[in-house]
């Protein structure tokens, strides 16, 4: 059947470009992620700010509910 999951149990194929690729005849499988040191400093420290900024309005605006 077409657009099964992933099946460890059934043939693989791995084949490498920049980065390694698993197919499977019949399996839909997309898979991201970054390495820990793979976004500046920079970039983490103002997310985790905009982040808290976010979150505090939300709770203020709850709170005048």
């Amino acid at each position: 059947m077409i657009g099964e999951l992933f099946d460890p149990k059934a043939e693989l194929f791995i084949h490498d470009r920049l980065r390694p690729h698993w197919s499977q005849a019949g399996a839909i499988v997309f898979v991201t992620f970054r390495t820990k040191d793979s976004i500046p400093k920079e970039v983490i420290t103002r997310w985790d700010r905009e982040k808290q900024d976010w979150v505090e309005r939300v709770l203020e605006s709850r709170g005048s509910l």
